[in-house]
């Protein structure tokens, strides 16, 4: 990895762990902001297909849930040769009173979208690993 790919993956890192924090804060502007674009491509298992601006609201519906903590881990990152592109591995966990807590994956792609490192997240998919 050279250094132009170790400073994307860094980046990327921060992203993602800050949209964790700001997810927890209920701080859901910043996902809008500084993470997905209105052409992000959601995938979970059992759910249509959504575009970021679904995905948005699905966001907010799951955040409102009494007694729901949904949290995120990335735990790897690859950043493509050109530096254009990258993938990120990581895990969930999803506990609701009363319920055994969730644990899960996911994997999301992330685009330089203006070629100037303005790095966005534009797939992400995820499911239970009990599912």
């Amino acid at each position: 990895m050279n250094d132009v790919q170790k400073k994307i993956r860094d980046e990327i890192f921060r992203l993602e762990r800050a949209a964790n924090e700001h997810w927890q804060k209920g701080d859901l502007d910043f996902l809008d902001n500084e993470i997905i674009i209105p052409e992000t491509v959601q995938l979970t298992p059992g759910m249509a297909l959504m575009d970021g601006t679904g995905y948005s609201n699905w966001m907010r519906e799951i955040s409102a849930v009494e007694g729901l903590n949904f949290s995120f881990e990335p735990t790897n990152i690859e950043v493509s040769e050109s530096g254009e592109m990258a993938y990120v591995i990581g895990e969930t966990k999803l506990e609701q009173a009363g319920e055994h807590a969730r644990i899960g994956k996911f994997v999301s792609i992330w685009r330089d979208i203006d070629g100037n490192g303005k790095w966005r997240c534009v797939v992400e998919a995820n499911n239970f690993n009990d599912a």
